[in-house]
């Protein structure tokens, strides 16, 4: 929700979840990456089919190795993502991203863009267990659920320690009752 309302600005664009990013640098983790072997990983991965965008349509451009900067993939996979689905997006537009697991990224992420600042959307736990109980993937139970609460709810508050000025954390149920507030904060 939050990332649609971000994403709804005419300078932003929402992307799916993007955990194939991660899921491929842990692979191959470097910040050089083999161009022929990420858009091999990307035909096969379910979560880049969300995006509805074909991995031969990226334009990578590679060095004499075939390696392309990982971070490049990233800018260019994003941007390809928006000329597909965004049409009123311009060249220089704000990423909106909503994948939770990147808060264990936030290192690697800060070293790429170092201008970005992170929303950190909390909501109550026995909420988020009441969504996921009846799902057959992922914290369905309320031990496994308990579990990556507390290490996102720690790494938040790690990381909201070292760079205050960056880091913004969003209680769900706040922005539901106070919306207004909601949106004054986000953009302050």
């Amino acid at each position: 929700m939050v990332a649609s309302i971000l994403g709804s600005c005419p300078d932003a664009v929402a992307t799916p979840e993007s955990d194939f990013f991660f899921d491929f640098y842990f692979r191959h983790p470097s910040f050089s990456v083999d161009k022929k072997a990420y858009l091999e990983f990307l035909q096969t991965n379910y979560r880049f089919k969300q995006w509805g965008i074909r991995a031969n349509d990226l334009r990578l451009d590679a060095d004499n190795q075939g390696r392309v900067n990982f971070k490049e993939v990233i800018e260019q996979t994003v941007s390809r993502y928006a000329e597909q689905h965004a049409k009123g997006a311009g060249a220089d537009f704000a990423r909106i991203d909503h994948t939770p697991s990147n808060i264990k990224h936030f290192r690697i992420l800060d070293e790429m863009f170092p201008k970005a600042r992170f929303l950190f959307v909390m909501r109550d736990p026995r909420a988020v267990y009441a969504s996921v109980k009846n799902l057959d993937w992922g914290a369905n139970t309320a031990m496994k659920l308990s579990d990556i609460w507390i290490e996102y709810a720690a790494l938040y508050y790690s990381v909201k320690n070292l760079y205050p000025e960056r880091i913004f954390l969003i209680r769900y149920e706040d922005m539901v009752s106070d919306p207004s507030k909601f949106a004054k904060d986000i953009c302050a």
